[in-house]
């Protein structure tokens, strides 16, 4: 986490190199550690050196192949992100882990997870008047499945 504080204190810009490392240290970190980064990208994002492209690049950068990350663990960290006033530095991440994991035919056991906050969120950004377009988690609501990530979706769907 040293190096990642020297990386945010010297960087002029964050861009997707410096976000996939936040997202990976996220993984790697513990919960103090956790907190810390989330404090660290939030003063980027106020000090406008981080934006939200920054953190969908990284999300979807083809580095995931090399280097994975744990999707509760960031989703706690975008969680507090938003809760510290960043949640429009993390929705765009947000719906698109949820986008991403909903679209897939099997769906990973820590799905829920990103989905829950998803829904948790949800009532503000509408509220802002933010459009929200989630076609992967309203395919989602529509299966069958016995699971809880449709579960949720479902709730999500009907809150659309």
């Amino acid at each position: 986490l040293n190096i990642f504080e020297h990386i945010v204190a010297t960087a002029p810009r964050f861009g997707p190199v410096a976000s996939f490392v936040s997202l990976v240290l996220t993984t790697e970190a513990t919960q103090k550690e956790r907190d810390r980064t989330a404090a660290l990208i939030l003063t980027a994002w106020d000090e406008e050196r981080l934006t939200a492209d920054d953190l969908i690049s990284a999300g979807r950068s083809p580095w995931r192949g090399i280097r994975e990350f744990s999707a509760p663990r960031v989703t706690e960290t975008l969680g507090r992100i938003a809760d510290g006033g960043g949640l429009a530095l993390t929705w765009p991440l947000l719906t698109t882990m949820a986008e991403e994991i909903a679209g897939q035919e099997k769906i990973p056991a820590p799905a829920s997870t990103v989905l829950e906050s998803l829904l948790h969120y949800l009532p503000e950004v509408r509220a802002a008047g933010v459009p929200v377009d989630l076609p992967n988690v309203t395919a989602l609501a529509r299966r069958k499945a016995p699971i809880k990530a449709v579960r949720v979706a479902k709730l999500i769907a009907s809150k659309l």
